[in-house]
């Protein structure tokens, strides 16, 4: 039977996730434990990101720093990396505004808050036929700076990418058939390596909605600071009881709400250490899992 590990994010941006998620499965492989990664849903920025922007153009399709940390750490082959993370989104900052007045650079900041307004460029690609579709967010593209406007039109034209508003965008995202795909995607790695680590987005406790009935764990990272759930039915319980919306399921409700079962400090560099008491309690959660 697999064990699914998932690992959220207790702040929006920089917790740590996949630096955690990768020192975990060397860790696991060092005690003879096979973990393979699953990251369903990424998104960087061509502003702070641009090296891994010029990599997709080199490249051919889009792909951001975390997934490309994943292929070197992990030695992932390429076609694996796209199976592993099939939902790629390439964000833009917005033009700031010209002549800024409080007001104008109110909205701005706030504007620069939200993900959906900064993403320009969407990759979602088939887990059993490999193809990638692509969607340029017109609405969007209008608002980023006339550089990088230029650059992701020129890459968004060299993928095909179909032009489209943001509500249909999203509404895809969103839609049974990009779910289940994602599903597929997580159903064809637990054939091969059987144990998956699946990291979630942003702050968000679980990437996609059905994945909270898969997962045996939880942990939630922070800067320094792992928190350890190892029987996720008082998540799925504060989750179905409404304590916790479906729509905003951010970490930092659960955590306020539900008590870790165990938390660990993170060490700088190489988050986990050999000896991890959190790596053993997981250990027994697995072995518990296969009786």
């Amino acid at each position: 039977m697999a064990f699914i590990l998932l690992v959220s994010g207790l702040l929006p941006y920089d917790s740590g996730k996949t630096r955690f998620s990768i020192s975990f499965i060397k860790r696991m492989k060092e005690r003879g434990i096979e973990f393979a990664p699953y990251k369903p849903v990424s998104a960087h920025s061509i502003y702070t990101q641009a090296w891994s922007f010029e990599e997709s153009v080199r490249r051919g399709y889009l792909v951001g720093g975390d997934a490309l940390l994943y292929e070197k750490e992990l030695g992932l082959s390429e076609g694996s990396l796209l199976r592993m993370n099939p939902i790629d989104l390439l964000l833009s900052p917005l033009e700031p505004p010209n002549k800024p007045g409080p007001d104008k650079l109110k909205e701005y900041l706030k504007d620069m808050e939200n993900q959906l307004k900064m993403t320009a460029l969407i990759r979602i690609t088939g887990c059993e036929s490999g193809d990638a579709r692509y969607f340029l967010l017109e609405e969007n593209i209008e608002n980023s700076p006339r550089s990088m406007k230029e650059k992701i039109i020129e890459f968004a034209d060299r993928v095909g990418a179909r032009k489209v508003g943001l509500d249909e965008a999203f509404g895809e995202l969103a839609s049974s058939s990009v779910n289940k795909n994602l599903d597929r995607c997580l159903e064809s790695i637990k054939d091969e390596k059987k144990n998956v680590l699946i990291e979630s987005f942003s702050n968000s406790i679980y990437p996609y909605f059905s994945v909270l009935n898969k997962a045996n764990a939880l942990v939630i990272v922070a800067p320094g600071k792992a928190y350890l759930y190892n029987d996720t039915e008082p998540v799925r319980e504060a989750i179905y009881s409404g304590k916790i919306s479906t729509q905003y399921p951010e970490s930092h409700f659960l955590l306020s709400y539900v008590e870790p079962y165990a938390e660990e400090e993170l060490l700088f560099g190489e988050p986990l250490a050999e000896g991890s008491p959190l790596l053993e309690l997981i250990i027994r959660s697995i072995s518990s899992s296969m009786l």
